[in-house]
């Protein structure tokens, strides 16, 4: 070949290599090194295309090879780096892009280059350096666009990420990776909506993008839009059937939905591929089997599942656990402690730079009015907000202001009252912990009260922020959050007795009790055992908890008291049609017929109420107890009977029994709950005394007074302002 025609090969090699024609160019570039062995150029460009093809170490061999030919080439060296760091020769790799800029300091492409591995190293400062100087010669570069973008964020400085990736967007606007990375920044700051429109753009613009299908379902999954996150997960596992991420998400949305035969396999096989949801999944897969009542090994599960997150909370930057799964696997008091305490650091570490960021000052100017501010995502039909839609309304506004903050958007009955007991009802929704935190730090929020802890919706992040002076959790959460950023726990006696304070972070503020009632609208509809098919003349034992508190403990003590109690009969919340066969088959097991075990369907709430009205006696569950169930039974004049445990998630039905006044329904131990359940069935004058004294008890005991309840909490909210002020270390306190 002439000179020439060595030289029109080179441009076209060059151009078929850039329009990743890769036979072609190498084609070229192997005959032009058969004429021109000595050719340093050709020789690199061959090496970074065998590169390209996962050649690595050939690549390696043949840049290298230039580079002795040529050393003072600068694209040389950046190209070395490159495969260098394929081969993950991390500090090779950093020498050689050094010495691309040592030949040419301006270098963009190697600038951007370097500081990625920096940033990848952890070496934020140096890596945010580079990509400074890349931008200052090419402010255009995409890829240092996006490097800074991805930089900020992995330092948790998420709005100046965001800015960088949406600056990658403008530039580029069909490159997928971009609207990806800005879907991101958007999801992790809690701006779901436009997340879920950056991940639209995504896909429309990379139709077989797996990871951006997944990650739209994940947040239309947080919108609540479970169908159709349902359905992107099963367009990312058709296009990737073995990405585990989709496959745990999936699972997590079926299982939302209800849809538990589906689920559960989903779990096992995240399980089997042991990626960093392993122990998440096993988390739900464990409650998933309760809901299904599968007892199968299930000493046995709960046992695994405990030593897989005691491995789990000893990893670094672990993925979060569902930790209320493990109150009803009746996790020791120790591993709950530690795991809480785990992943409050990890929340507490991730929201450290928007925390620097936000530098919220306080007052500690006494106020004219104390401002309490409650968040919670169950301003609506809940438990919690069944319980509590009276309180609000019952502060005393010449002392306190009350304002609310919606985690979760919600138009029930329960909202209605709650919002119209409030001086301001803020929905934070679709904000994001910081500017959620800075709404209320804006409203001048003296206590800011958490009802949900590690329940489900939560956002502990804006707590980590410290956007009140004082801040606390009550009731939504059984136990300890774990972190500094939440010093106080308001509880009682029954809840968290002084044996159990040890296994809290929180200091611990004594209420008269922990749980109202607020008043609940019964049905006046006459209702008949046989609309229902239960006998009329036997003794009618209910529970209505979730089926994942019913485990194998409490229905053996169930069954030892029906057997015990001739035609007697337990009734139960029904469905799903597999878990009422399961717990008839589990009472025949027992020596139970599978026929005195019944189910109630679904009805509105005062019908649900008034229904209890059928049952004798109600009973309770062991190692999840009753709440919200507790008090609809007591107001619907049905006695309960609970057993006082050793967690705070098994005592609950205890503080509310004492909270009605009923403290003979509190059992110290399964053997006297069972002796006690046989002794009122027996004898129908003891069902009807304890009833009586229930019924005139809701005219006098502070489980039916939320005025009175609300003067505690105020109290309480007094004397923990008070510490504040004094500058006092937050420490225990009793309202009495």
């Amino acid at each position: 070949m002439t000179e020439t025609q060595l030289a029109q090969a080179y441009q076209a090699a060059k151009r078929h290599h850039k329009a990743e024609r890769l036979d072609e160019a190498e084609a070229l570039y192997r005959r032009i090194l058969q004429h021109s062995p000595d050719h340093p150029h050709t020789t690199q460009l061959l090496g970074l295309l065998v590169h390209q093809r996962g050649d690595h170490e050939q690549g390696l061999v043949l840049i290298t090879e230039a580079i002795r030919r040529k050393p003072q080439v600068a694209a040389f060296h950046n190209n070395l780096g490159t495969v260098y760091k394929a081969l993950d020769r991390l500090d090779e790799t950093e020498a050689a892009y050094r010495q691309a800029l040592r030949l040419k300091p301006r270098y963009a492409g190697a600038l951007f280059n370097l500081g990625s591995v920096l940033s990848n190293q952890g070496r934020y400062d140096e890596a945010l350096a580079q990509y400074q100087q890349a931008l200052a010669v090419e402010p255009d570069q995409f890829d240092a666009q996006l490097g800074m973008g991805t930089l900020l964020q992995r330092q948790g400085q998420l709005p100046e990420a965001e800015a960088w990736f949406r600056r990658a967007v403008q530039q580029q606007p069909t490159h997928a990776q971009a609207h990806l990375d800005l879907g991101n920044v958007l999801q992790a700051q809690g701006c779901y909506k436009d997340a879920v429109a950056a991940y639209r753009a995504a896909v429309r613009h990379q139709p077989d993008f797996a990871l951006a299908y997944n990650n739209l379902g994940t947040t239309l999954q947080v919108l609540g839009n479970l169908d159709k996150a349902v359905a992107c997960f099963h367009k990312a596992l058709a296009l990737h059937p073995d990405q585990p991420e989709a496959t745990f998400n999936l699972a997590r949305a079926l299982d939302d939905l209800g849809r538990l035969d589906e689920a559960a396999p989903l779990y096992e096989q995240t399980l089997e591929q042991g990626t960093v949801n392993a122990t998440p999944a096993l988390c739900y897969l464990s409650q998933l089997r309760l809901k299904l009542a599968d007892w199968h090994d299930h000493k046995d599960r709960c046992q695994t599942l405990f030593r897989r997150v005691e491995d789990h909370i000893q990893t670094p930057d672990a993925a979060h656990l569902p930790l209320l799964s493990l109150h009803y696997a009746d996790a020791p008091n120790t591993l709950l402690q530690a795991a809480a305490r785990y992943q409050g650091e990890q929340i507490g570490r991730a929201m450290a730079p928007t925390r620097a960021r936000c530098a919220f000052v306080h007052t500690k100017q006494h106020p004219d009015r104390l401002r309490v501010g409650y968040l919670s995502p169950d301003f609506r039909r809940h438990p919690v907000g069944i319980l509590l839609h009276d309180l609000f309304a019952r502060h005393d506004r010449e002392a306190f202001e009350v304002y609310a903050y919606a985690l979760v958007p919600a138009d029930d009955e329960y909202t209605h009252r709650i919002r119209e007991g409030c001086d301001a009802f803020v929905d934070v929704s679709l904000m994001s912990p910081e500017q959620a935190a800075r709404r209320i730090h804006a409203d001048g929020v003296h206590l800011l009260i958490d009802l949900g802890g590690y329940t489900a919706h939560t956002r502990t992040a804006i707590l980590a922020l410290e956007p009140a002076p004082v801040q606390a959790h009550f009731l939504g959460y059984p136990n300890t959050i774990g972190a500094d950023f939440v010093p106080y726990l308001l509880a009682d006696a029954w809840i968290v007795p002084e044996a159990l304070a040890p296994y809290y972070t929180e200091q611990i503020v004594y209420l008269p009790q922990a749980f109202v009632g607020s008043p609940l609208e019964i049905a006046d509809d006459p209702m008949t055992r046989a609309a229902f098919g239960l006998p009329e003349d036997a003794v009618v034992f209910c529970c209505f908890n979730a089926r994942y508190k019913i485990e194998p403990t409490v229905f053996d003590a169930w069954m030892r008291i029906l057997r015990r109690v001739p035609d007697s009969v337990l009734w139960l919340s029904g469905g799903p049609e597999v878990a009422e066969r399961n717990l008839r088959a589990e009472a025949a097991r027992r020596g139970v017929e599978a026929e005195r075990i019944h189910f109630a369907e679904r009805l509105p709430w005062p019908q649900y109420l008034a229904r209890y009205r059928l049952a004798d006696l109600a009973l309770d569950t062991f190692v999840y107890s009753a709440g919200s169930t507790a008090v609809s039974a007591l107001w619907a004049g049905v006695p309960l009977l609970t057993h006082a445990g050793p967690t705070n998630a098994a005592r609950m039905g205890a503080s509310i029994c004492a909270a009605a006044g009923l403290p003979e329904m509190i059992c110290d131990s399964h053997a006297a709950y069972e002796e006690r359940a046989v002794a009122l069935a027996a004898h129908p004058e003891q069902r009807h005394a304890v009833r009586r004294k229930l019924a005139a008890q809701r005219a006098t005991a502070p489980l039916f007074d939320t005025t009175g309840f609300a003067r505690s909490l105020e109290t309480a909210y007094r004397m923990m302002w008070q510490a504040y002020h004094d500058g006092a270390a937050p420490r225990s306190l009793r309202v009495t």
